[in-house]
């Protein structure tokens, strides 16, 4: 049997599902691996022309065309989706996710999975009430204080402003006292020597004072700004915080701000001056870094509920100099390397992340690891937050979230 060309594109455009049932039945059972591995890089475009500029003005045996189809159908789903070379695995996907989170020892948490390429949340697995659009929403959405995770951003505006150089070396005493009160790093431990990449490796908390005191208060508003804070995220100010609305902090605010702890007042969690996140921002923030900078929106069917199932345009682009990316790239390797994210390691998967512990103003504290992992030219981007927890917990329930997706690469 001969099939023209032009058939094949009519019944490829049409996406007909039994176009790659039938391909399987031809017995096709294999296509170009260079495919697979170009993944989420290629578009609906790149696919017609290399199908036009390969097959035009041909003619196509039966199995040429089952071949051709089998890749069409498999590739056009990552045109569509944005997804990697795994294909649609959302299920699977979900089902990881909501393992993982239920493996937690937690009072409560959020796992998001984000395909950092599109903005596309391929899994979202929360403790509590489902998203409702018609009620307040879920975890997800909520903003919750973002603690050491939010020194990736201070490192950054410390970098693109010029305030510190990447080789610059700080002393991390255990205790820095300001006006007002004194920041103290976790385990009232102290670091000599130490660069910005190393003391986010490990932590430390008075170095990250020291950097957010080097930037004014609007340069760290205006870059956080930049990087989407303030700007809502799926209906919701999710990202949003009360120190980025025009407020001149004192050195102790400052401090702790560029740290990612807010100061609360009569320790009311909803009066408080600092930076507070939504695990959907924390997850889309990451996925930055990993694209080379730009900030999805996050949506997909996981979040159709909230009227988001199709893809938004970006909140914004260009957030980080290729310099900056370089760094904190690395920096957040280093973390899982060598520093307070060794547990999230998988063997065979470059894990980079950066854990986080935040008081919530509840008597309890929120827990995060965010970050990255690759494989084979499979990319995600994840954010894990865990309440009444520690961060090592967060990097466990990471680690095996990840084991399970990378499981079949």
């Amino acid at each position: 049997m001969r099939v023209t060309r032009e058939l094949f594109s009519t019944w490829r455009c049409k996406g007909d599902e039994r176009l790659a049932l039938n391909a399987f039945d031809y017995g096709a059972l294999e296509f170009p691996r260079p495919f697979l591995l170009l993944g989420k890089q290629i578009i609906a475009f790149e696919l017609r022309s290399w199908y036009y500029g390969r097959m035009e003005m041909r003619q196509l045996t039966r199995r040429q065309f089952a071949r051709a189809a089998l890749a069409t159908a498999a590739l056009g789903a990552f045109a569509a989706t944005g997804l990697s070379s795994c294909g649609n695995a959302s299920a699977g996907y979900q089902q990881a996710a909501e393992k993982a989170l239920a493996s937690a020892n937690a009072k409560g948490g959020v796992i998001v999975l984000m395909d950092p390429a599109s903005g596309e949340v391929l899994a979202l697995a929360t403790t509590g009430d489902p998203i409702d659009a018609q009620k307040q929403p879920n975890m997800a959405f909520e903003l919750h204080a973002p603690g050491s995770t939010f020194k990736v951003l201070t490192l950054a505006a410390a970098l693109e402003l010029g305030a510190i150089t990447a080789d610059q070396v700080f002393s991390g005493p255990a205790s820095l006292r300001l006006m007002g009160g004194t920041v103290t790093n976790a385990g009232n431990l102290s670091y000599q020597r130490v660069t910005a990449d190393q003391a986010l490796a490990h932590s430390v908390n008075t170095v990250y004072a020291q950097i957010a005191l080097k930037l004014s208060c609007e340069q760290l508003t205006d870059f956080a700004e930049k990087a989407g804070y303030g700007k809502p995220l799926a209906g919701a100010e999710a990202g949003a915080s009360a120190v980025f609305q025009g407020q001149q902090l004192t050195p102790l605010q400052q401090a702790w701000a560029g740290i990612g702890q807010p100061l609360y007042t009569n320790n009311d969690p909803n009066q408080f001056v600092g930076p507070k996140v939504s695990p959907l921002y924390q997850a889309a923030l990451f996925a930055s870094i990993a694209n080379g900078g730009t900030l999805h929106a996050p949506w997909g069917a996981t979040l159709s509920a909230a009227g988001l199932a199709q893809k938004q345009m970006p909140l914004a682009s260009n957030i980080f100099s290729p310099g900056t990316l370089d760094y904190l790239r690395q920096a957040l390797a280093e973390v899982v390397e060598y520093g307070t994210g060794m547990e999230a390691a998988v063997p065979g998967v470059d894990v980079r992340g950066k854990t986080g512990t935040g008081e919530s103003g509840r008597g309890y504290n929120d827990c995060w690891f965010c970050g990255y992992a690759e494989k084979d030219g499979m990319q995600l981007a994840f954010s894990v937050l865990l309440e009444a927890e520690g961060s090592t917990e967060a990097c466990r329930v990471t680690a095996g979230l990840l084991r399970d997706v990378f499981a079949k690469r």
